[in-house]
């Protein structure tokens, strides 16, 4: 596989891989900013007020299925109102704290059919998350939760306030998918976990340019492999990338595996969000794939 040539004119590595005490004596956060179109200007924060969703025009499939609206957060003009049932509690590497207000996402597909009624949020409410909010993109965030199928847990995705969910759901093998759209279409969020072995194989193959060194010999017999189209792509440790694809999208790609662990391939990938707040989502991804 090919290696891509950056253009330094265009593309910039912000920053590198960093880990440093999330503050009150919480585990180690990893802080990382990924590769940035320079010349990319900042746009405004999208709009938090109801509006009719807009459908995902990406097939349905066995891992996520096109879903319905998904209601907006309730209480977010009065934080006194915000609790462990109906936000998530940050605590940043200063000690400082501040309350995201949760999204529950209703309307999730499932491979394997729940066989009993699903919570909005998870049996005792949510727990403290262990990361830094940068001062004054509160009023931009809220986390999306997906119940697991068995309410036991599930998926919480931080991301732009407002979104609309367009596509979510937990396949049968466990793989979890969410996509995010912008109320005006421009913007646009991806998540995905990818947990069936030889699609892990793969998607490992068409992102890092390592692959050879990450998958042991009987797992590279797959192919050929496409890759998506990167304008720049950086290894941040030989298990985590950071790219930019040709439309300017963002992303971050996490290989996840062990002797002693479940593998996976954890995929983030956002566009049209101010580069701040893009930055933060994504740093928050790679905090929680670091921490589990």
């Amino acid at each position: 596989m090919a290696g891509v040539r950056r253009n330094a004119r265009l593309f910039a590595l912000v920053g590198a891989l960093a880990t440093s005490l999330a503050g009150c004596g919480g585990p180690p956060q990893s802080s990382v900013e990924h590769v940035a179109n320079a010349s990319k200007p900042e746009t405004t924060a999208h709009p938090t007020h109801a509006a009719e969703p807009k459908k995902s025009s990406a097939p349905a499939n066995a891992t996520a299925q096109e879903t319905g609206r998904s209601s907006q957060p309730a209480s977010t003009a009065n934080e006194s109102l915000l609790n462990d049932e109906n936000s998530v509690l940050f605590i940043g590497r200063d000690g400082q704290q501040v309350r995201i207000p949760v999204v529950p996402i209703v309307n999730a597909q499932y491979g394997i059919t729940p066989t009993q009624p699903l919570l909005p949020y998870p049996p005792g409410g949510f727990r403290p998350v262990h990361f830094t909010i940068p001062s004054g993109q509160t009023a931009d965030l809220c986390v999306y939760f997906m119940n697991d199928g068995m309410n036991d847990g599930g998926v919480e995705l931080l991301g732009p306030r407002g979104w609309w969910v367009t596509r979510a759901g937990v396949g049968a093998d466990a793989s979890d998918a969410i996509d995010l759209e912008s109320e005006d279409g421009t913007g646009a969020l991806t998540f995905f976990i990818d947990t069936a072995m030889g699609s892990i194989d793969e998607d490992v193959m068409a992102y890092f340019p390592n692959w050879q060194q990450l998958l042991p010999q009987d797992a590279q017999n797959f192919g050929p492999v496409t890759s998506p189209t990167f304008a720049a792509r950086v290894l941040l440790n030989p298990n985590v990338l950071a790219y930019e694809l040709a439309d300017g999208t963002n992303g971050l790609a996490i290989f996840v595996h062990g002797p002693n662990v479940n593998w996976a391939f954890i995929q983030e990938e956002i566009r049209g969000v101010p580069h701040a707040l893009e930055t933060t989502i994504l740093n928050y991804e790679l905090s929680v794939a670091h921490a589990s």
